[in-house]
C-alpha cells in the first residue's frame, strides 16, 4: 500500500493548472486519457500510469457522485511536475445524503466492480481527498519518476 495523504497537496511547477470539465457520461474516461496524453505528451514515461489514474478517478466520478446524473460535469486536472505529474478529480458531491471519502476495499473476487482504488493505490506514490466548498469531493493523485521516488522512500 502506498501513502494516503488526507487533506495534502504537492506543490505545482507553476500557477495552479486550469481545471478541464469532462462531461458526466461513461466517454468522459476516454477523455480524460486524451486530455492526460496532450498534457503530458506521448513520450512521458508516467504515460501509461497517468491515464490508468486518471481513468479510474474519472470512472469513480462519474458512478458515484452526482457529476454523473443528467447535465452533470468532473473537474480534470493534470499537471506535468519537475519530479513527475499531478492529478485531480473534483466531483458534484455524493448521489446519498450522506458525503463519504472513497475508500480502498478488497472486492470479492467475482464482483466487477471495486478494484480502481486499490489500482491507484499501487500505481499513485501518494493520492488523497479533500471535501470542496461547493458540497463535491476533489481526489487527487501523485505520480513520481522512477528515481525521485527511489530518492523519496530512502529519505
Amino acid at each position: 500500500m502506498r501513502t494516503r495523504i488526507g487533506a495534502l497537496r504537492p506543490p505545482y511547477t507553476d500557477d495552479r493548472p486550469p481545471q478541464y470539465r469532462l462531461p458526466g457520461t461513461p466517454e468522459a474516461a476516454r477523455e480524460a486519457r486524451e486530455y492526460v496524453t496532450s498534457a503530458l505528451g506521448p513520450n512521458n514515461p508516467l504515460l501509461s500510469e497517468a491515464q490508468l489514474i486518471a481513468s479510474e478517478l474519472v470512472t469513480n466520478a462519474y458512478l458515484h457522485s452526482r457529476s454523473g446524473l443528467p447535465d452533470g460535469t468532473i473537474g480534470f486536472t493534470v499537471a506535468p511536475l519537475v519530479c513527475g505529474c499531478f492529478i485531480e478529480v473534483a466531483d458534484a458531491g455524493p448521489r446519498s445524503s450522506a458525503p463519504t471519502s472513497p475508500r480502498v476495499r478488497v472486492p470479492d473476487g467475482d464482483e466487477a466492480e471495486g478494484r480502481g482504488l486499490l489500482l491507484i493505490d499501487a500505481t499513485a506514490y501518494a493520492w488523497g481527498d479533500t471535501a470542496c466548498p461547493c458540497g463535491g469531493r476533489s481526489v487527487w493523485a501523485l505520480l513520481v519518476h522512477a528515481g525521485e521516488q527511489a530518492q523519496a522512500d530512502a529519505a
